[in-house]
Order: C-alpha cells, then structure tokens, then sequence
C-alpha cells in the first residue's frame, strides 16, 4: 500500500556538464525552496544513439527530491538553467519510503 505521504514526493533527474553547474543548481535549487534535498554524480558515463551510432560521454547527473505540486515549476526552473534543444529533465513518482525519511523531510518547509 501506497502511503498518502511518499505520494507527494518526486524524484526529479536531469543531467549538466560538469560539476562546477551542479553545485551551483543544488545551492539555488535549495535556496529557492524547490528542493528537499540534492544528490550530484559526478563523472557518469552516459551511452546513447544519436543517428544510428552509439555515443557515450561524461557528465554530471543531479538527482532532486521535490514534492508533486513543486514538480512542474521545478522541470520549468531546471529546463530554463541548463539550456539547449533538449534538456534532460525527468521526474518519477516515490510509491513507498521509510516512514522516518517521509517525516523528516516534510518538516522542511518548501515552495514558500
């Protein structure tokens, strides 16, 4: 069963270039309050097709946690940041979590 709670949560991912642009969005995503908490991979190796051909190149996923009602103002604010044709922007629904991370998160205040 799905707890009314992790209902309300989003993880949102996008990708960025280098680390330097990921601090600096995990700062003003916070500071913004559009964000619970954010997590930076650097170094990632992404493989994809591009005309056919297999590409791979490295760059930064940044892994945001957000609530359902921010999550449109957040791919906004995050799809304006990073730019270009295509920016890598995604969200994914939270089905279930610890009960005890769903508390202390939803006593920060966010989207205010």
């Amino acid at each position: 069963m799905v707890s009314s709670m992790s209902k309300q949560i989003v993880v949102i991912k996008c990708t960025v270039e280098d680390e330097g642009a990921a601090r600096s969005m995990s700062v003003d995503l916070l500071n913004d309050r559009l964000a619970y908490s954010v997590s930076i991979y650097p170094q990632v190796e992404t493989h994809f097709i591009v005309d056919g051909n297999i590409q791979k190149k490295t760059e930064c996923v940044v892994e945001i946690v957000s609530n359902r009602l921010l999550m449109n103002n957040t791919i906004k604010w995050l799809s304006a940041r990073i730019g270009g044709d295509a920016p890598e922007v995604t969200a994914m629904a939270v089905l279930e979590a610890d009960d005890k991370y769903l508390d202390k998160i939803h006593k920060v205040q966010i989207g205010s």
